[in-house]
């Protein structure tokens, strides 16, 4: 049993299923590319930081059972809450 959307949400979710990338301005393209490199260059400069250092191996100590994702710049995996904030921390 599906449930309704929310009228924005629904709209939204159309307008993105229904975008095709050749229909994207350039330009947009090219600013995306670069907030996605920009991401990933902070977070893996981010990853070396003391702080983030001291997280993983706080987090490594609970040995969870189903670790399911990535950590940024490491071969840690975590359960997806705590690698998103082991990679948010970076």
């Amino acid at each position: 049993m599906p449930t309704e959307l929310p009228p924005l949400t629904q709209r939204v979710a159309q307008f993105a299923s229904s975008t095709h990338f050749e229909n994207i301005p350039a330009g947009v393209v090219h600013l995306s590319k670069n907030a996605v490199l920009d991401c990933l260059a902070v977070a893996f400069a981010g990853c070396v930081a003391e702080g983030s250092v001291l997280l993983r191996r706080h987090l490594a100590r609970f040995g969870f059972p189903r670790p399911d994702a990535s950590v940024i710049g490491t071969d840690m995996r975590l359960p997806a809450q705590f690698a998103a904030l082991a990679n948010g921390n970076s």
